[in-house]
């Protein structure tokens, strides 16, 4: 729950790094079996911490995949690694039905961005053919490079932003 409104606002941290606590230490169950979100220092464009995150946060929710990838975020990719394209679905439908109300809520300066990314979402897991297992979305950053392999990427590191002439 939550997972499109974390790839949205850019929580790249949203469960938590700390080696300390295996990485989890970000969300807190309650007595009720709940998952709560204790910090979400690394939201928009501020990393967990503090850090700006410049042009990798941009009008493209890389964070779709990105959170889900455990080359990328293992920690994350831990808790929604299997979400399906119809919660993702979903998901986009529930933030575009809010999203008046959303980006009355968005800090000025940030409005503009958080718009782009959320018409982004829309465009790209908006629509009902989005919900089908094995979508690929085109704005995905796996398109016509990793999304034909099973397993383990060859390199995700050229994957994700290296030099990448030979892909």
């Amino acid at each position: 729950k939550g997972f499109v409104a974390d790839a949205l606002l850019g929580n790249w941290d949203v469960v938590g790094t700390s080696p300390e606590t295996g990485g989890f230490d970000n969300i807190m169950i309650g007595k009720d079996g709940k998952a709560y979100r204790i910090d979400n220092g690394g939201a928009l464009a501020y990393k967990g911490a503090g850090g700006l995150k410049g042009s990798k946060f941009g009008d493209t929710v890389t964070e779709i995949e990105r959170l889900r990838d455990p080359h990328v975020n293992p920690q994350a990719a831990a808790i929604y690694g299997s979400i399906s394209n119809a919660d993702i679905y979903k998901q986009v439908q529930q933030l575009q039905a809010k999203r008046i109300q959303l980006l009355d809520a968005t800090p000025p300066d940030m409005r503009e961005k958080v718009k782009n990314r959320l018409d982004w979402l829309v465009k790209n897991y908006g629509t009902p053919e989005s919900s089908e297992p094995g979508y690929v979305s085109p704005g995905s950053i796996y398109v016509g490079k990793a999304a034909i392999w099973v397993g383990d990427p060859p390199d995700y590191k050229t994957i994700y932003g290296a030099p990448a002439d030979d892909l």
